[in-house]
This record gives structure tokens, sequence and C-alpha cells, in this order.
């Protein structure tokens, strides 16, 4: 399994067509892949981890993001903005039309965080810092738990309603507020997270449905893997060709490969399986490419 995801991503750094002479080349998409797997690599400091640890519960407080609920009130946000009848190209960033999405840069964001190395930055997926941070300040402004369909009402809000912008604005927004662990992409002091704003952080946003023997819920490593998958199979949708249909199907074993690496490689398990919301976040990812048609204009 391991094996296999060093190779796919050598693969697939091997037939992109076009390189982003800012973002990720080949051979440091490689030496990311690589020194991820290292005992000796930094995953996170023992304050943070401790601060992941306290947020954990297997008590459900209301609201709840399922998927009986999610898929149909995103269906219907999105046709109240209007958004199938909306002109965009997908295959390009929101915040700049003259180059389109690269399928290194997007696998150098889903597969690592940018503190944890000093390769080149994945700028073709990174939406301008003013929109994230912003984004990170409303979900801490709320006064409850946000679910799914209203964090991507407020990524809409962010993006001038493309929807694969959203999702990597609240990809990048979720992963800064559950891990703190992206500085070098987003270096504002603004958006920089102690252990004590961890813990708060948790407290904005709603938990998923949980179905593993522990129960365990960990409400903001679920919503980063959740928006980490929904934006991974909104982009590699929206680029088309070959490199998308391969990994998209690597995104669908994505987790069970990191948590194996975690727990035998690098002998720092992850805190909780979050499958159930990297399977909800793929699949609404998918459903929302069909609605709207990504890839196939």
């Amino acid at each position: 399994m391991i094996k296999f995801s060093l190779l796919l991503k050598i693969f697939m750094a091997v037939i992109e067509r076009s390189e982003n002479p800012r973002g990720p080349g080949i051979k440091s998409t490689v030496e990311i892949a690589f020194g991820s797997l290292s005992r000796d690599f930094s995953w996170e400091s023992e304050n943070n981890r401790t601060a992941y640890y306290s947020t954990m519960t297997n008590e459900h407080s209301l609201p709840i993001n399922t998927e009986s609920e999610m898929l149909p009130e995103t269906l219907s946000l999105i046709h109240e903005r209007e958004l199938p009848s909306l002109n965009i190209d997908y295959s390009v960033p929101y915040w700049n039309s003259r180059e389109k999405f690269k399928s290194l840069d997007a696998i150098t964001y889903l597969g690592e965080y940018t503190s944890r190395h000093s390769k080149e930055l994945p700028f073709t997926v990174m939406p301008p810092e003013e929109d994230v941070k912003s984004v990170i300040q409303e979900i801490e402004k709320s006064d409850r738990r946000l679910t799914v369909p209203e964090m991507i009402k407020i990524g809409l809000d962010k993006s001038n309603d493309n929807i694969v912008g959203a999702s990597l604005v609240l990809g990048w927004a979720t992963r800064i507020g559950a891990r703190a662990a992206d500085e070098r992409a987003y270096p504002d002091e603004e958006m920089k997270f102690d252990p004590n704003r961890i813990i708060n952080w948790e407290k904005h946003i709603a938990q998923f449905e949980v179905f593993d023997k522990e129960g365990r819920m960990d409400a903001a490593g679920d919503n980063y893997y959740f928006f980490e998958h929904l934006s991974g199979a909104l982009v590699f949708k929206s680029i088309g060709g070959l490199s998308s249909k391969s990994f998209d199907r690597f995104l669908s074993h994505g987790t069970d490969v990191m948590r194996i690496v975690r727990k035998y490689i690098a002998n720092r398990p992850i805190l909780t399986p979050h499958h159930e919301a990297s399977v909800l976040g793929r699949n609404l990812g998918l459903a929302i490419a069909e609605e709207l048609q990504i890839g196939k204009k």
C-alpha cells in the first residue's frame, strides 16, 4: 500500500503535461513523499498534539453532519445561488485566470502540511491569504457549530460563487484551524493557531457521524479531512485527463494509506480514522462536479 502511494505520486508527476514553474516539480514532489515517511519527520509539537487530544469526544453535539442531510442541503444551496447558470471555467483559480490548476500542486497540497517541508509551495491551489483568513474569522465568529453546507456558503461568498475555489479556501482554512501547520503558505500573524485557539476552533464546527468501534469524534480533524477530499475531487475533476482519473482512484484510499504510514512507518498514529468524513467529502465533491458538469464542458 505504501509503495503504491509513492509510485502513484511519481507516476502522476511524470504524466503531468506542463509543470508550474513557481510550484512543485517532479523532484520536489518525490522528495516530499519520501521525506514524510521518515521516523525523524516532524509531525507536530507535543503541545499541539495535547490540544488535539483534548477536543476528542465520544458524545455528539448538535447540529451534526449526516450523510442524509449533507447532499440535499448542498445541492439546494447550489441551485439557490444559481451556480449551474454561471459561466465559470473551473480549470483555473478564481483568483488568477491566467494559469490553470496543476496536478503536482494539488498532490503537494493534499499530501503534506506546508510547514512540514521546505520545498516549493503549491501556488495554483493556494487561494489569496485574505480570503482564507476571512473564512477562518467568519467561522470563529459563529456562536454555534457550523455544518458543511453552512461552511460551503461562507466559502462561496469569498470565492465569487466558484465552488472549486470555495472548497480550496475551506480546505486550507479548516486545516489551519485544526492542525496549525501551514504557516509557510499563510504566514499572516492573525492566522497562527496556538493550542488554546486550536481547542476553541473545535467549538465552531459540526461533528461528523462516526461508526467505528471506538466512536471517537474529532470535529476539527474530520472537517479538514472532509474539505481536503472535497477539494481534491473537485480540482481533479476540473483538470480532467489521465491524472485526474488516477488520483481520484487513489483519493478513495488516501485515508487508509495515511493511517498505515503514520502508524507503522512514522510511529506517529493519527488520532482518529477520519473515514466517514473523508468518504463523504470525496462523494460530495463528485456529486457537485456531476451537478455542475465540471470537467465536461
